[in-house]
């Protein structure tokens, strides 16, 4: 858009997987971009899911764009943007957004989803022009199944400006003068119940309460079972997703400690943050 190139996203309506909820909320536009919504649902393989979006290939037939950008390793509508930009020669970028199967995982799972790397290398990856990656270890992993010369190291970035006085002024009302936080998705490959356990086994005159900020994708009852087993269900803290970036930003920037507790991510924002 900065190029005076117009942009059109095409975003599937699905909130989360665990449980597999769909959005209620569907604006035209975000950010002033127009956005088309697709229903999503589950295209089963063994053991596996992959969210295919319905009527994406439709749309992107009928509007035929000059360049593809995909988003989201394993996921179906990858599949989908590969063959529009095949069958209409459109340039296709892809960016993966990696991680390894979680190793809680049973073996015979982690070794579908293995597959499934493979099978994406060959049907989508292929493909691409360009495959970006956030991190030279994505890059390594990523090129264990797709063609290495292709893929270009591009990380996020944060407005700096905008976090530069996060931790200024007074903290946000709801919560205590000292906490721990932990910023992301409330999900199993976040590590979460161990970090419940962490907490569990400070000092008492050290245990400051852990404040969970993000969506819910699954984990929240673990969460609350564990706290439950180590009597410290008075110091968690469970906010959920808050989308004002100004409250968001209050919440990290006030905090004592910030902790990841993730065994894998592909770049990890919330630390650059």
């Amino acid at each position: 858009m900065a190029l005076g190139e117009s942009v059109r996203v095409y975003a599937g309506d699905l909130a989360s997987e665990q449980p597999w909820t769909h959005r209620t909320d569907r604006p035209k536009a975000i950010d002033g971009i127009p956005v088309d919504w697709f229903p999503v649902r589950r295209r089963l393989l063994p053991g596996l899911t992959m969210p295919m979006m319905l009527g994406l290939i439709r749309a992107l037939d009928r509007d035929r764009p000059e360049i593809l950008h995909a988003h989201s390793h394993r996921y179906g509508h990858l599949l989908e943007a590969a063959a529009v930009a095949r069958r209409h020669s459109i340039p296709f970028v892809v960016s993966t957004h990696y991680h390894p199967a979680d190793r809680r995982e049973p073996m015979i799972k982690r070794g579908l989803l293995r597959g499934q790397d493979f099978l994406f290398g060959a049907a989508v990856y292929r493909r691409a022009q360009a495959i970006v990656v956030e991190t030279e270890l994505e890059r390594h992993r990523v090129a264990e199944f797709a063609p290495r010369d292709r893929i270009h190291v591009i990380p996020p970035g944060v407005d700096s400006a905008a976090w530069a006085h996060a931790g200024d002024g007074p903290g946000p009302a709801d919560l205590p003068d000292a906490y721990i936080v932990y910023a992301g998705r409330i999900a199993s490959n976040k590590g979460l119940p161990g970090l419940v356990e962490a907490v569990a086994r400070l000092p008492p005159e050290h245990r400051l309460p852990l404040v969970l900020v993000g969506a819910e994708w699954g984990e929240g009852d673990r969460i609350r079972s564990t706290a439950r087993r180590w009597g410290i269900e008075d110091r968690i803290v469970v906010l959920g997703h808050r989308p004002d970036p100004a409250e968001y930003r209050s919440i990290v920037g006030h905090a004592r400690l910030l902790v990841l507790p993730s065994e894998w991510e592909a770049f990890g924002l919330v630390l650059l943050e």
